[in-house]
């Protein structure tokens, strides 16, 4: 929205309308969760000793991945794990938790401390196993569980409800769960054991807005220490107030880089990342030229090149680009309108009369026309900008 042209404000109403009737319902999604908010879920008692890490090495492979890494985590910790892929975020979380051997270093854990990990892996119930066993035994090993069957199953039945999970799924198969679904069950699965030590690994994939909304909620009142694995920038700014932010895997395997700690957003890191390698950009085409080589070997002149995008910005549109223009704004509305389309059929979902296979088909053809909206609106933008 702020890229859009002023001189060219009246134009493409789907895409303002758009992005109109999305900030609505972002700006309404609270209204109807209040029966799948999470704040107030128990928590098992964490002590004043929580975790420290002292110089440790991870290797996978022969290769390290962790370098000679130092934290203390206390209660009430936020903190965002970021780096590229193969940096090694879903082995610093299985590290902590002391599942892998150290090559260097230690981990002290506090003796109150309750791991719950949400892995990338999902779940592997029996198939057999209904949602309502695999939830009454998750109830069963927290605290005050397992002492009697029919208060764990009123237990796990008000976590399956405030989870979005109705009745008539209280009791199908773990195999005839949709994959959205499973995630959905594992995360509640993980929430209630009553954990003190959060550990999420890539916790937005493939949770859909309501359930992203609810452990918002929870992430916000929770007490304890969470760690989350994330390229989510919203989500990560809106859970998260430190970072650990892991090096490259080469650099990692050449010692010269370490993770780096920072206090603030990942909105905040990725702005001062930039900058500084602005800076260095500039500084590098501000230093002195080389000395020009000899006329004997000063090669030929290159031919013409293609105009760059900058120089065709400041050129006016031809009589055929202003013809696409327009093409371009009645592209652009009829997929808007097909993407509001498809969303809403999306928002109606009724699992009595549509499967769960009909409901990831519809997922992908939004995906799709998402995909082709952006690329419309490119194409549009690069016109617009000159017109």
């Amino acid at each position: 929205m702020r890229r859009q042209p002023k001189a060219r404000s009246t134009k493409s109403k789907a895409r303002l309308e758009a992005y109109d009737a999305l900030a609505s319902r972002v700006s309404r999604v609270d209204k109807p969760l209040g029966s799948v908010s999470l704040k107030g879920e128990k928590m098992q008692r964490l002590g004043s000793s929580v975790l420290t890490c002292e110089g440790i090495t991870v290797e996978v492979g022969g290769r390290p991945l962790l370098r000679d890494f130092s934290c203390e985590l206390v209660r009430g910790a936020r903190i965002g794990i970021v780096g590229p892929n193969g940096a090694g975020k879903s082995t610093l979380l299985k590290a902590l938790q002391q599942q892998l051997p150290l090559a260097a270093g230690s981990i002290s854990c506090g003796e109150t401390v309750v791991f719950g990990h949400y892995e990338q892996d999902g779940l592997l119930p029996s198939p057999d196993q209904r949602v309502l066993d695999i939830v009454q035994e998750a109830v069963s090993e927290a605290p005050g569980g397992g002492e009697d069957a029919a208060a764990d199953e009123r237990a796990a039945s008000a976590l399956m409800t405030r989870f979005l999970f109705p009745r008539s799924r209280w009791y199908a198969r773990a195999e005839k769960l949709s994959g959205g679904e499973r995630r959905r069950l594992q995360m509640l699965q993980v929430l209630a054991r009553q954990p003190n030590v959060l550990l999420l690994d890539e916790p937005t994939n493939d949770l859909d807005l309501q359930t992203l909304a609810a452990l918002e909620d929870f992430a916000e009142g929770f007490e304890g220490v969470l760690l989350c694995v994330s390229h989510d920038r919203y989500f990560l700014d809106r859970v998260c107030d430190q970072l650990f932010i892991l090096p490259e895997p080469s650099e990692a395997e050449e010692g010269g880089a370490a993770v780096l700690a920072w206090t603030g957003r990942f909105s905040d890191y990725l702005e001062w990342r930039d900058e500084t390698a602005a800076r260095k950009a500039a500084s590098a085409q501000a230093a002195p030229a080389a000395p020009p080589l000899p006329a004997a070997s000063v090669p030929p002149p290159p031919a013409a090149a293609e105009p760059s995008g900058d120089s065709k910005r400041g050129k006016p549109l031809s009589a055929f680009e202003a013809r696409s223009l327009e093409r371009l704004e009645a592209e652009l509305e009829a997929r808007a309108e097909a993407q509001r389309e498809m969303q809403a059929r999306i928002a109606g979902f009724d699992p009595v009369k549509h499967g769960y296979t009909e409901l990831a088909e519809w997922n992908t053809q939004l995906d799709v026309l998402c995909t082709e909206l952006e690329q419309t609106e490119e194409k549009w933008l690069e016109l617009a900008e000159r017109a």
